[in-house]
């Protein structure tokens, strides 16, 4: 008779008992481990964790799930979705395991139909209840997302902003407005209308012409002012006003004698990430950035700048399909950050007193709107991006 010891029996108890708890303590888990794409995966979903919507659920549950890809902009971007939201689709039907137990077998490359030069690198979930009112996501109301493919997530790491610290060489007005070279590139002026301003930085010190996907006005012919003081210059175009500091340079709006806004110290521009920051007044409310599932008052987040769908959102998710580069004060000025490439705009988030607009690359150019109130500003929003 083969009989094993009853230590290597309890040995082998203990293992299993060890591995179904592991399964159960995870949010999400694939078997095997981190698949290539041609094999059968069974994904398992723990109810009990993340946001445990889905927890002690007596009904069904259903997956809506896609693939990070090579071609994927980030974990958000899902390719080949695949479910049918609110509706009881088999094909998306769980397999109940257990108490908050359930589980699905696919293969990756059938199941979700892949491109010959698409190469998985996560697969990304979120599970729900028959009619989409319950979600099961992370903790954090987030997307789900697991490796495959053998792919190694990569640690990031933080990245400082770059602080620039130019300083003045020239300030020339031109018909159109001032271009202001730096020891680090030049910063064109433009008043568009006696309220509305446009920055545009480049980097090399050439002026250039490129086509705005936002703004349909014109530079205005307006009337310009130049004052030169011992420690910059103040440039005059109507109501708005610019302060041009020398060293450190920066620039600050001012409408009607009051200080609106000011940079922190102009644009930067590090490697992956460039853009601009302003200084935020203590009791500072901003507004705007398009569709957050968060507070109207924007102070305190960072909200990526481009649309993406957000399955089953709930209070907290930072984005819901519709970005919109502009924010406004509650000092009464609005800006308007007029870049199309993937970016973000941090709110006093990552530094309490600062608002920092950031891209992965592009023209650098923004828009301060000034205005005695909110129906001025808005008037003049629409003339400067079309009505």
């Amino acid at each position: 008779m083969n009989q094993k010891h009853p230590t290597i029996k309890l040995f082998l108890l203990s293992i299993l008992l060890l591995s179904a708890n592991f399964l159960f303590a995870q949010l999400i888990r694939l078997d095997p481990l981190n698949p290539p794409v041609n094999v059968p995966v069974t994904v398992y979903f723990n109810a009990a964790e993340g946001n445990k919507a889905l927890m002690n659920l007596p009904g069904d549950v259903y997956l809506h799930t896609g693939v990070i890809t090579n071609k994927s902009i980030d974990g958000h971007d899902w390719k080949y979705v695949v479910g049918n939201w609110g509706k009881e689709d088999k094909k998306v039907l769980m397999q109940r395991e257990g108490p908050n137990l359930y589980s699905f077998k696919l293969q990756i490359n059938s199941f979700y139909k892949l491109g010959a030069d698409d190469v998985a690198r996560q697969l990304a979930f979120v599970f729900r209840n028959a009619d989409g009112t319950l979600v099961g996501k992370t903790t954090e109301n987030e997307d789900i997302t697991i490796p495959v493919n053998g792919y190694i997530i990569p640690v990031k790491s933080a990245v400082s902003v770059l602080k620039e610290n130019r300083r003045i060489l020239t300030v020339d007005q031109t018909l159109t407005g001032w271009d202001v070279k730096t020891d680090k590139g030049m910063i064109m002026i433009r008043p568009y209308t006696s309220t509305i301003v446009g920055i545009t930085f480049s980097p090399n010190g050439r002026e250039f012409q490129d086509s705005s996907h936002a703004v349909v006005l014109k530079p205005g012919v307006i009337s310009l002012k130049t004052t030169r003081f011992a420690g910059g210059q103040l440039l005059e175009s109507g109501e708005l006003s610019i302060y041009a500091n020398n060293q450190p340079y920066y620039l600050a709006f001012i409408y009607r004698g009051d200080t609106l806004l000011r940079e922190d110290d102009g644009f930067f521009d590090v490697a992956g990430n460039r853009g601009v920051r302003f200084k935020l007044d203590k009791n500072e409310s901003i507004y705007g950035a398009g569709e957050r599932a968060v507070s109207m008052n924007r102070r305190g987040y960072r909200f990526p700048l481009y649309n993406r769908p957000f399955y089953g959102y709930e209070k907290g998710a930072t984005m819901l399909n519709y970005s919109i580069p502009l924010t406004f004060s509650s000092k009464q000025y609005a800006v308007l950050f007029d870049n199309p490439q993937k970016g973000y705009v941090d709110i006093g988030k990552t530094d309490p007193g600062i608002q920092e607009w950031g891209t992965m690359g592009g023209t650098l150019r923004y828009f301060v709107i000034a205005g005695s109130g909110w129906p001025e500003i808005m008037k003049s929003y629409t003339q400067l991006t079309g009505r």
